[in-house]
């Protein structure tokens, strides 16, 4: 995955769970977090997709002007379980234009 500084749009992702993808209807909270900027579901900082079965992060500019790299994870609560997904890289492309 590659983002540039000063994109505005939804990092959209996916948990496999056998044949299929975990929605909220199979957990209780997910979080997601890009560095050190966690959302939640239930607080209404990400959204799923139903078409697409996919949960998005939303960025804003502000989120990612400065950004040089970026790690990504997400966590979801089943009942008392904790559950996390492996950490994944996301490639920063630099941006000269540093206006909104």
């Amino acid at each position: 995955m590659i983002i540039r500084q000063g994109d505005q749009y939804a990092i959209a992702m996916k948990l496999k769970k056998g044949n299929g993808y975990i929605t909220p209807t199979e957990c209780d909270e997910m979080i997601i977090q890009i560095n050190d900027k966690p959302k939640r579901y239930t607080q209404g900082e990400i959204i799923f997709d139903e078409e697409q079965q996919t949960w998005l992060y939303p960025l804003k500019f502000e989120d990612t002007i400065d950004m040089t790299n970026a790690v990504i994870q997400m966590k979801m609560f089943v009942n008392d379980l904790e559950l996390n997904s492996n950490v994944k890289s996301i490639n920063v492309e630099e941006s000269i234009i540093k206006i909104g």
